[in-house]
């Protein structure tokens, strides 16, 4: 498999492609961070890594090692750069690697390390963190990204989706327009309560402020309910983020999720622990997709009627109890 025309980047390239979703997601993340530790620890060998580079078992025992030890890190963790990777990262890194090592037809079958899933919020603590993270705007976020953060927060506890959910949502898939407010997440139609329903609102009218201005203005639409709020970071080869107002990674809304609670909160959570738990693999809201809702409207119209009237509640109206942290107006 060492063949020029088939390199190492195009075996993995076609590994991906039979992938999607949040499973495409980790296995990119996990495969591109592999690759430029070889990169970095073969510096005398010139060019790629050969597939038996790749599959070679001391090569991933490094590897390993040097992850579980926070060495691969590129954001900073709960307490520190290089804090120790949690066991779900070890056993997502090992899954990895024998899924693509049996897709080159030389499965490895490492064993996993257990996985410990995080404690879940109670109802009541999750309405409560959730009303704590919208009237508190930390110091070292962005306006924008602080309210695309606690409306996704917000919808989580409303709808018990993680991220993987969330993060494909559209435009479309907000109708704010209804007597009952609604969102959908994967295909299931929830109701909002007035209080998830506002952030959202919110959230809506700094997108829309956001990508009526600026070099997004004669661009091509984006449908994507969650947007970048600036220019992304360039990650080796991949080009950046030109401006805000482009579709927002999952990776860019894990970070901004997990910076928010680590801010304001003091320890870092993940989106999934603000879902209520599931009872025999059933969602918490199994008849929502069958209540009557009344016609349909379309988003974008319904936010444009809303939004360019005159005598609009601005935002003290809105949220009359919202508070910020000194200097939160700083951006980052």
């Amino acid at each position: 498999m060492d063949r020029p025309s088939n390199t190492t980047y195009d075996i993995v390239e076609k590994f991906l492609e039979t992938l999607a979703g949040s499973t495409l997601a980790q296995r990119r993340t996990y495969l591109h961070e592999y690759l430029t530790y070889l990169g970095s620890a073969m510096p005398s060998k010139k060019g790629e890594p050969t597939m038996n580079d790749v599959l070679d078992q001391k090569n991933i025992d490094s590897w390993l090692a040097a992850a579980r030890n926070g060495e691969t890190r590129r954001r900073a963790g709960g307490r520190e750069l290089r804090a120790v990777a949690a066991p779900n990262s070890m056993a997502a890194r090992i899954t990895t690697i024998n899924t693509f090592s049996r897709f080159c037809g030389r499965p490895l079958r490492l064993p996993r390390p257990k996985t410990e899933p995080a404690d879940r919020l109670t109802p009541v603590e999750a309405h409560r963190t959730v009303r704590l993270l919208v009237s508190h705007q930390p110091p070292r976020m962005t306006a924008a990204a602080w309210e695309r953060s606690v409306a996704i927060v917000a919808l989580a506890v409303c709808t018990g989706h993680g991220m993987s959910g969330l993060h494909v949502m559209r435009l479309r898939d907000a109708e704010l327009g209804y007597r009952l407010p609604r969102v959908r997440v994967a295909g299931e139609w929830y109701p909002l309560d007035a209080f998830t329903g506002k952030v959202l609102t919110r959230w809506l009218m700094t997108r829309r402020a956001m990508m009526s201005s600026g070099s997004r203005r004669n661009g091509p639409p984006v449908e994507n309910l969650w947007v970048t709020v600036k220019c992304g970071r360039r990650r080796g080869n991949r080009v950046t983020t030109p401006a805000s107002g482009g579709p927002a990674t999952l990776r860019t809304l894990v970070a901004a999720q997990r910076n928010l609670t680590t801010q304001v909160l003091g320890v870092p959570l993940r989106l999934e622990q603000f879902c209520a738990a599931r009872e025999d693999n059933r969602h918490q809201h199994p008849t929502t997709s069958r209540i009557s809702y009344p016609t349909r409207f379309a988003l974008s119209a319904q936010v444009d009627q809303r939004f360019s009237k005159p005598g609009i509640p601005d935002r003290k109206r809105l949220f009359p109890d919202e508070r910020r942290i000194p200097g939160g107006n700083r951006g980052r």
